[in-house]
């Protein structure tokens, strides 16, 4: 497979609630950039546009915003999981403001989110060698392997004014 067709392949956040609440987030800079804008201390989930493809390497940045408080979470999981607005559930591993969270269970808290973090996630979809790894300003804080099926990225975000931006996005074939 040519390496060419990856040139052109972007992240996107997609339009879709997973609330009762309809949509309480806005979408800017080439669907890249999601922003809380409304019911604050109701959690929001954004969700890729594009389901994480299996035999496939992703390596995502995104830029952290808290400036309204926290109960953020960053990180991947089922479209199942992310009907409880959080991704801190058994179809779900995630970064956050309150620490490291693998499949409902908090697993680290001294490794967090905060304002103006560089978060990058990287996911290896390869059969019998998947895993998730989180940095937080370039120091790996976890690299867990997962057995999910039909994941997404995902993001979680409680607070108005708090937002998610991705800054680079990268695929590659493995």
């Amino acid at each position: 497979m040519s390496e060419d067709i990856f040139k052109d392949f972007k992240f996107e956040w997609c339009n879709k609630t997973f609330s009762n609440y309809g949509f309480l987030y806005e979408i800017t800079d080439d669907n890249t950039k999601g922003t809380k804008t409304k019911l604050n201390g109701t959690m929001t989930i954004l969700r890729a546009k594009e389901q994480i493809k299996r035999n496939f390497k992703y390596l995502i940045k995104f830029k952290i915003g808290l400036k309204s408080g926290s109960d953020f979470n960053i990180g991947i999981g089922t479209d199942n999981g992310a009907k409880l607005d959080w991704l801190k559930t058994a179809e779900s591993i995630c970064l956050s403001d309150q620490g490291i969270f693998n499949l409902g269970k908090c697993i680290d808290t001294s490794n967090k989110i905060k304002n103006n973090d560089i978060v990058e996630i990287e996911i290896n979809s390869i059969d019998g060698n998947k895993y998730f790894k989180g940095f937080i300003n370039n120091k790996l804080v976890c690299k867990i392997d997962y057995n999910l099926e039909n994941i997404y990225i995902m993001a979680a975000i409680r607070n108005v004014g708090n937002f998610i931006e991705v800054l680079n996005y990268e695929v590659s074939p493995c």
